[in-house]
């Protein structure tokens, strides 16, 4: 009996055991069950995607963010997700040079979420760095009709001018001055008030306005700075046909030549040949002003679309054209030099005139803000002719037209 009952005794404790194993085990597969269902997988992949992103790892968190779509395709927080991530890849992309491969990034992000300017916006910008003016304008003028132009950034916006700006320019190289046109009036729209815009619109509007005379008004222009004698005999010099076709200009023309220098024909048929920057005289240049009777030359620094500094103005008169009286000589080349403040004459002037009888000329005057401060009584270096220099204003001609 007692045997019998100690049988009894384990088959119960086996059993017990048993039980308790069996509990055991299925607790454990009911826990490893639970844990795996697609919410916590899900919820898995997202903390471990936003870990990534904590730790900039981005192209770990867009295979983190990636695998939790693969569980729930439009999980809201899992496509934010993948969308910084991607952005941030973007950004290194572009900050190692690669910008292809930042605009297919971004390219992603609003694909995701078509709502994220700021990936318009760095795209426009990968463009603008791969010198893809138009896909710059295209993508930021996107942003713009959507969501108005305060959504871009400074940088976003400066990117845009500046493709505008170098389009226009290759319209302008082009001849295309519509194009060119167009391009300013965006500009000033853009940025209201820009005075180089505005400058560079006059001039597009002048190109087109005389496009039929440009080639006529070009050749002569061209003859009349590259002549260096000006005899009025061999080259057509400010010529009456010239001054003709230029009543009408009411903005300045520019023509390129070489050397990137810049040909301006300005109302009333002034010429600028020289140096220039955002639509202004800028640099060194000469001024010519006169007719087929005379012709006058101003070679000198520009500043601020003004002569300021050391200056050379030189005339020349057509002696076949000058009516003479008796006993009277007549200068026929002039030079005076002298320093130029706003394009007036200020400091001691070097006159010199040669005249018709052979003779020269030289004096030394003084001004001050385009005065002489000693109006009368010059007395000529070489044979004491006297020269009066007058109570007028001593400034360069016609460089108010601009």
């Amino acid at each position: 009996m007692e045997g019998m009952q100690k049988n009894s005794n384990r088959k119960r404790i086996i059993i017990i055991v048993s039980a308790v194993a069996s509990l055991a085990l299925a607790i454990a597969v009911g826990v490893v069950v639970y844990s795996n269902t697609p919410a916590q997988r899900m919820k898995r992949q997202i903390d471990l995607g936003n870990r990534y992103l904590s730790e900039l790892k981005y192209e770990e968190a867009i295979a983190a963010f990636s695998e939790a779509l693969e569980i729930d395709a439009r999980n809201e927080t899992a496509l934010s997700g993948l969308a910084d991530a991607y952005y941030g890849n973007a950004g290194d992309h572009a900050a190692r040079g690669d910008y292809a491969g930042a605009i297919d990034n971004y390219q992603a992000v609003v694909n995701i979420a078509p709502s994220r300017t700021e990936a318009y916006e760095g795209m426009g910008t990968a463009y603008f760095a791969l010198s893809e003016y138009e896909k710059t304008v295209e993508i930021l003028e996107g942003v713009i009709a959507e969501y108005g132009m305060q959504i871009l950034t400074p940088e976003a916006l400066d990117d845009l001018c500046n493709s505008y700006e170098i389009l226009a320019e290759a319209a302008k190289q082009d001849g295309d001055d519509e194009r060119a046109l167009e391009m300013f009036e965006r500009l000033l729209e853009l940025r209201p008030g820009e005075e180089r815009y505005e400058n560079e619109k006059e001039q597009a509007i002048g190109r087109l306005e005389f496009a039929e005379y440009r080639s006529a008004l070009q050749e002569m222009a061209e003859n009349i700075v590259n002549n260096e004698t000006y005899n009025f005999k061999d080259a057509l010099i400010l010529s009456d046909a010239f001054l003709a076709l230029t009543e009408h200009l009411t903005v300045p023309v520019f023509f390129s030549v070489e050397n990137g220098l810049t040909i301006g024909i300005y109302p009333g048929g002034y010429i600028y040949y020289g140096e220039m920057q955002d639509g202004k005289r800028e640099g060194e240049g000469r001024w010519y002003h006169g007719d087929i009777r005379s012709l006058v030359l101003v070679t000198c620094s520009w500043k601020n679309d003004i002569p300021n500094g050391p200056g050379r103005i030189e005339g020349w008169r057509n002696e076949a054209l000058i009516e003479k009286q008796p006993n009277y000589t007549y200068g026929l080349h002039t030079v005076e030099i002298c320093n130029l403040t706003n394009g007036r004459y200020d400091g001691t002037a070097s006159i010199r005139w040669d005249m018709d009888s052979g003779e020269v000329h030289e004096w030394d005057v003084p001004y001050a803000d385009g005065y002489a401060t000693v109006p009368e009584g010059h007395i000529c270096r070489n044979c004491g002719a006297t020269l009066n220099a007058g109570t007028h204003l001593h400034e360069i001609e016609g460089i108010g037209n601009r």
